[in-house]
Parts: structure tokens; C-alpha cells; sequence
């Protein structure tokens, strides 16, 4: 008997772009997407803003979804919201968003609030437009089987891509520690605070001011995966979070106190691989950031 034909798994990844700057977050989507295609996964990988810069073969599609200066100009002049889609192509352009991208400029939340609250809001939003020109395009793509949204403020996408038949799971648990009155201020300011200290050498006795402690945030993510391991179970899956909760993950796996997890080096576009079964956690590989996975098949 012939054996049946294998269909691979078809993925639609979404990743931001960060102009001219090389962005952490772009680096791991482009490295993420590139593993999963390695590994036989037919992976789809979207850039919405501006063109994704990259250190390594890029791995996004040509087109630029959400273009970054349309989003800005539709949450700025309500004229523009209405104007036909093909008016666009001019400041959707890979020069014009490059150009954009080379400004030295930079963000200010309070006034970046409003667009954030109406990215959220999807179709509902002043991007309806973009909403709709991205759904455009999904109806005549092959179907995707699954949409990997990683980043909160695309969840308002999610009901697009339901409504197309794409399993959309928001797993809250996976999401960066709640840092509560320390978000958004810079780095350097917080190294300079007495708190500093018990953060880097006993972080279980800390709890972020208006926002939880780190064995809350541990406790958050041990319990998702064994969540999803469960509803997965004899299979392999691929969580992307942030580089506390998986320092946190592989802490617990290896049976090392929360208090030393500040030890453990997660860097940018790195893999870890923890493989669970009847008994303890086995870490496979912790900041893997080069090479193939495919040595990490079971044999």
C-alpha cells in the first residue's frame, strides 16, 4: 500500500517591522518562522508597519500590511479613513516606509494611547481599512490552519481570522511579567532604585509595584504549558513569549530556585527545548541560536 501524501501544517505568522532599526522581536519571528519551515511546516510570514530589517535570510512576504504611515494618518485625520484603499499604495510603499523608518524620533505612550486602544478595537477601530484591505488578501490565500498573533496589540485581528476558520488562542499566560508601575520607564532609571537589587538577587521576595511577583509570573507560565502539553499530548508545540517567563520555564524544569533563574542567559531569537513525560522535565537545549532543531526529533 502507497503510504498517504503528507500535507504540511500551513501557518500564518505576523510579525512587526521596526524600520531601519534592527528589532529583537522582528529577529525572533524571522528565526522562529524560519525553523518551523525547516522542520516541514509550509509558514506564512507577515510584516505589518514597515519591512522587517534582518541578520539572516528573511523569511517575510513582500507586502507590508498595516502600513505604519496609514496607521498613523488614520487615527490622525478621519478624512482618511474613508479614502479608497488604492490612494495608499504611495505611503504603503517599501521606499516610503524605509524613509520613515530612517527618522529619529521617538514614542510618547500618552499620546499613542488612542491609536493603541483603537488597534484593539479591529474592524471596530479607525484602521477598519487596513482590517479589511488584510482580509482582503486572506480570501485568496490557500487556507491557513492555524494564526500566530504574537503580540498583544494584534488581538484585534482575532476575530478576522475566526471568522475564516483559523484557530485564534489567546493564552494570557505566556505574556511578559506584569511589571505595573515599572512599565514603559527606562532601564537605566530602574538600576538606579534600591528595589534593583532584590529584583537581580532575591526576586522571589519582590513583587512589582501595582503588578505581580516573580513567582506569580512563574507559577502563570509553568501552569500554561502544563496546560497545553496536556491538550497536546505525545506532540510537539511552539510557545513564544519573553525572556523572564521562559528563564522562569526552564528554572522550573531544572529544578533551580526562582531566586537563580537571573542566571540562566535567554537571548534574542533563541530556542529552548524542554521535553515532558511520565517523569521530571528533561532540558534538551536552553538559548539555542543557531543551527537546526531537527536533531531534537525524538529518534
Amino acid at each position: 500500500r502507497r503510504p498517504e501524501r503528507f500535507t504540511p501544517m500551513r501557518l500564518l505568522q505576523f510579525t512587526a517591522g521596526a524600520g531601519a532599526m534592527y528589532c529583537g522581536s522582528c529577529l525572533h519571528s524571522n528565526t522562529l518562522a524560519l525553523h518551523l519551515s525547516a522542520l516541514g511546516v509550509d509558514v506564512t510570514l507577515v510584516p505589518l508597519y514597515t519591512p522587517t530589517r534582518t541578520d539572516e535570510k528573511n523569511a517575510s512576504t513582500g507586502h507590508v500590511f498595516f502600513g505604519g504611515i496609514s496607521v498613523f494618518l488614520e487615527e490622525s485625520v478621519p478624512f482618511m479613513r474613508r479614502l479608497p484603499k488604492i490612494f495608499d499604495a504611495l505611503w504603503d510603499s517599501k521606499a516610503a516606509l524605509y524613509a520613515v523608518g530612517l527618522l529619529n524620533t521617538s514614542t510618547d505612550p500618552a499620546s499613542l494611547g488612542p491609536m493603541t486602544v483603537s488597534m484593539l478595537r479591529g474592524e471596530a477601530g479607525h484602521q477598519k481599512k487596513e482590517v479589511e484591505h488584510l482580509s482582503h488578501w486572506l480570501d485568496h490565500q490557500p487556507r491557513f490552519d492555524i494564526a500566530l498573533i504574537p503580540y498583544a496589540l494584534l488581538l484585534g485581528l482575532a476575530p478576522s481570522m475566526k471568522a475564516r476558520g483559523l484557530k485564534v488562542h489567546i493564552d494570557k499566560g505566556l505574556l511578559e511579567c506584569d511589571f505595573g508601575q515599572w512599565t514603559g520607564a527606562e532601564l537605566k532609571k530602574l538600576m538606579k532604585l534600591p528595589e534593583w537589587s532584590t529584583v537581580q538577587r532575591a526576586p522571589s521576595t519582590f513583587t512589582f509595584p501595582g503588578g505581580e511577583s516573580f513567582i506569580a509570573m512563574q507559577t502563570r507560565m509553568v501552569t500554561a504549558i502544563d496546560r497545553l502539553r496536556a491538550k497536546h499530548a505525545g506532540g510537539v508545540i511552539v510557545l513564544v513569549s519573553h525572556a523572564d517567563p521562559i528563564k522562569a520555564a526552564v528554572a522550573h524544569a531544572m529544578g533551580t530556585h526562582i531566586d537563580l533563574f537571573q542566571r540562566i542567559v535567554i537571548g534574542t531569537c533563541s530556542v529552548s527545548a524542554i521535553a515532558y513525560g511520565g517523569g521530571a522535565p528533561i532540558v534538551l537545549t536552553v538559548n539555542s541560536t543557531g543551527g537546526s532543531l531537527a536533531e531534537l526529533r525524538p529518534s
